[in-house]
């Protein structure tokens, strides 16, 4: 299969994201089918952070202005445009798609260019009442993009569930992780439980609120978050907080090798979800770290290094002395690596989803000669 793979994405600024995207298209490349990834990103002098070989960057103009209402509508539209040109002189078998592209001049254009299969990885109507975002407009072209797909896949059972209306295949292939690519770091000898949060800032689901008051609790531990900077977030006189703010991929890798858990997302409900499956908690496993969530993650629920305190506004206070014992438990050992390459590891996934996008091609084949 030809397979070209748009997304609108920062290709200057490492990120799980990237690198999933690089990670699938590499693994799909391996399996004999010619891979084009097409990024729309904002300008910049450094290098990109995904393989160069596979990808055709499309540069946003105008990006600097993007502050200004009209600029920016202008900058899209151009976006739009380019990005289009770029896909039909690459002729793809299938088009697959994990961002969504809202832009009302690409939706219409996208099935005459060849089917295209649709990633979903939230419930983009419960995330934007809790942004406070435009919900009315947006679920309009939501529901447009996916009227017009082939295919969906989600990320879990629970957006499959919300989606699903019968008339579109759908599958469900949780978040992955080339975790053989990692080594697990060494369990550390600490004195002190060193416990990393990896996210952004401006995300209420994440519950980085929360990450903080364990900190209160918990003042002979120490907390490092990755994502989330020193002006996110009211530390007060902590001493036990370190905020780092983005970190290249190499210094979160470095950060790895020193921690006993991993945190994942603490505030799912907010976002009236209670699945997920994070590229940051597979992350968390594949270097070997034993992960504190408050979630029904779709691949690590029921392994005993993956606690679940439950998904509630009260789960750090009311679960203390769960955190407490799991902490205690796990420093100082390490987790079952068979386990996470059988979970969470990218190759069965990728040979999972690749077997759905020939289905869909070979569906929409058959639905084109009945025409």
């Amino acid at each position: 299969m030809r397979i070209a793979y748009p997304i609108i994405w920062d290709a200057y600024s490492s990120s799980g994201v990237l690198a999933k995207v690089e990670n699938q298209a590499r693994i799909w490349s391996e399996r004999g089918h010619e891979v084009r990834v097409f990024v729309v990103t904002p300008p910049c002098d450094g290098p990109l952070c995904i393989d160069e070989s596979m990808t055709t960057p499309i540069i946003r103009p105008f990006n600097l202005f993007r502050k200004f209402l009209y600029l920016n509508k202008i900058s899209s539209a151009l976006s739009v445009g380019m990005l289009e040109r770029h896909i039909w002189k690459f002729h793809p078998d299938v088009i697959y798609q994990r961002t969504p592209l809202w832009q009302s001049g690409l939706l219409s254009r996208l099935p005459g260019i060849a089917p295209y299969i649709l990633e979903l990885n939230t419930i983009a109507q419960n995330e934007r009442q809790l942004l406070s975002r435009d919900g009315v407009f947006q679920t309009f072209k939501e529901r447009l993009l996916l009227g017009g797909a082939a295919g969906i896949v989600s990320v879990s059972e629970e957006i499959s569930k919300h989606y699903f209306s019968g008339s579109v295949p759908m599958k469900v292939v949780a978040n992955g992780f080339l975790v053989t690519r990692f080594e697990p770091r060494p369990p550390p000898k600490n004195k002190r439980p060193q416990l990393i949060f990896v996210g952004s800032p401006g995300m209420p689901w994440h519950g980085v609120d929360k990450v903080i008051i364990l900190a209160e609790k918990l003042p002979d531990w120490d907390f490092h978050l990755v994502g989330p900077g020193p002006s996110d977030i009211a530390l007060g006189n902590l001493t036990n907080v370190y905020a780092y703010g983005y970190l290249q991929q190499s210094q979160i890798g470095n950060l790895y090798q020193r921690m006993d858990v991993g945190i994942g997302t603490l505030a799912l409900h907010r976002n009236n979800m209670n699945e997920a499956s994070p590229l940051k908690v597979r992350e968390y496993v594949a270097f070997g770290l034993p992960v504190i969530s408050g979630y029904h993650d779709t691949d690590l629920s029921g392994c005993n290094f993956y606690l679940n305190i439950g998904n509630t506004e009260n789960n750090v206070t009311k679960q203390e002395d769960k955190i407490r014992a799991f902490v205690a438990y796990w420093k100082g050992r390490a987790i079952d690596r068979t386990k996470v390459l059988e979970r969470v590891d990218s190759d069965a996934k990728e040979t999972r989803r690749l077997e759905f996008m020939a289905k869909v091609m070979d569906r929409n084949r058959k639905a084109s000669v009945i025409k």
